[in-house]
């Protein structure tokens, strides 16, 4: 697959799993979201090419995005609808977008133009994270109990911090410090 499919692919099943997450759990069908974002995360892990280690970075992605999540939820920042459950205090479609962005930032996909600029993926972090999940909250999948400003302000300081982490954590863990081929 040449390098402009790739992207384009990428783009699609990264913004198809975060849809499809997002909208089944606000239609009370958090289980198909999670199935839904799963199968879209490990397409984007196929499409990246590192094998088993681009499932490490997976399953990593995953307990940290419900650790920061889950902690989120008991600090009141953030909550989830009863229909919307799945999982807690934190839910698995949620953790599992975190999965589904993590899998799209190898070169050549969606995110990888971020590779090696740290201060602009903080800076997109800071930005997109925290309007994800107003978007989130908009359609009834996400409850904002501190409110949007308070919700947007604590979610902005989060994703500034974490979006960087997770291209440090996939250079260290995907390519083991070492670049890997973009047509890989």
């Amino acid at each position: 697959m040449g390098k402009k499919s790739r992207f384009w692919t990428s783009l699609v099943t990264w913004k198809a799993g975060w849809l499809g997450a997002v909208i089944s759990a606000s239609q009370g069908l958090p289980v198909l979201g999670s199935m839904i974002v799963f199968a879209t995360a490990i397409g984007a892990a196929a499409l990246g090419g590192g094998g088993v280690r681009e499932l490490r970075l997976l399953g990593i992605a995953v307990a940290g995005g419900y650790m920061i999540d889950s902690s989120m939820v008991i600090m009141g920042v953030i909550g989830f609808p009863d229909d919307a459950q799945f999982g807690g205090p934190s839910t698995i479609w949620m953790s599992l977008l975190w999965a589904n962005l993590a899998m799209n930032t190898r070169c050549g996909l969606v995110f990888g133009w971020l590779d090696g600029r740290p201060w602009l993926a903080m800076a997109l972090g800071a930005l997109t994270g925290p309007l994800a999940y107003l978007a989130g909250a908009r359609v009834g999948a996400v409850d904002l109990p501190s409110g949007k400003l308070v919700a947007f302000g604590a979610l902005a300081v989060t994703w500034a911090l974490a979006f960087p982490l997770i291209y440090l954590l996939r250079e260290r863990i995907v390519t083991l410090g070492e670049p890997m081929p973009a047509s890989a």
